[in-house]
C-alpha cells in the first residue's frame, strides 16, 4: 500500500531546485525578483504604484454589434459580449458591461475590414437611452489602418489628467476608472459612416 500526501499523487515529476524547470503553468504567481533572458505575453502592466500593484490584472472582450458595418457618422453604440448580435442600448445580458471601480491600464483593437473614420472607443453608463458619443474615451481618433492592423494603448501611473489612455499610438497618461456606481458599459464612434467591417474586437485590460 502506497501513503500519498493529500495531492502530491498528481505530481508528476519533481525538479531540483538549482535546476531548470522546463515547463511552468501557473494562474497565479508572486515573484519579488526575476531575471529572464525572453517573455512572450499578450500584455503585461508594470507599474510601482503602491495603489495598484496589489491589484489584480484582468482582461474582458467586446464585440460590435450585426449593424456596425453601417454605423452613422458621430453615432456611438454599445459593444456586446458576443460578436454578430444585435445592437442594444439596454443592461440586458447583451451588452458588455464593465466591473465597477475598475482601472484601465490597456486596451486593444482590431478589425480587419474596418472601412471608416477615425474611430473613438469609451466607456459610457447603460441608461436605457443612446449613449454619448466621444465620452470618456480610451481609445481616441484610430485611423482605418490602425484599426486594419490592430491597435493597442497601455497606461501608465496617472500623471495628468488628459481624457484618454493614447491617441493613435501617443504615449497614454491617464488611466481611465470605471465608475463604481451604475451600469457602464463600452462604447464605439466613428468620425465619419462605416462603410464596411469584418467584426470590431476590443480587448480592454484593467485592474481590480
Amino acid at each position: 500500500m502506497t501513503d500519498f500526501t493529500n495531492g502530491n499523487q498528481y505530481f508528476s515529476q519533481i525538479v531540483n531546485q538549482a535546476e531548470q524547470i522546463p515547463l511552468l503553468n501557473a494562474a497565479k504567481a508572486i515573484v519579488p525578483t526575476i531575471n529572464t533572458q525572453l517573455v512572450s505575453s499578450g500584455f503585461i502592466w508594470a507599474t510601482n504604484d503602491p495603489s495598484l500593484t496589489s491589484k489584480k490584472l484582468y482582461s474582458i472582450v467586446g464585440n460590435s454589434p450585426n449593424t456596425f458595418s453601417t454605423l452613422a457618422s458621430g453615432v456611438a453604440q454599445f459593444l456586446n459580449i458576443n460578436p454578430n448580435q444585435p445592437s442594444s442600448i439596454e443592461n440586458d445580458g447583451t451588452v458588455l458591461v464593465l466591473p465597477p471601480g475598475a482601472k484601465i491600464v490597456g486596451a486593444y483593437a482590431i478589425d480587419n475590414g474596418y472601412v471608416g473614420g477615425l474611430l473613438d472607443i469609451g466607456m459610457v453608463q447603460i441608461t436605457g437611452s443612446i449613449p454619448t458619443p466621444h465620452l470618456d474615451d480610451f481609445f481616441g481618433g484610430l485611423t482605418q489602418a490602425t484599426v486594419n492592423a490592430g491597435g493597442i494603448v497601455a497606461a501608465i501611473p496617472e500623471i495628468t489628467a488628459t481624457s484618454a489612455l493614447g491617441d493613435q499610438g501617443d504615449q497614454p497618461m491617464f488611466t481611465p476608472t470605471v465608475p463604481s456606481t451604475g451600469v457602464t458599459g463600452v462604447t464605439v464612434t466613428s468620425g465619419s459612416n462605416v462603410t464596411a467591417s469584418s467584426g470590431l474586437t476590443v480587448t480592454i485590460y484593467y485592474v481590480l
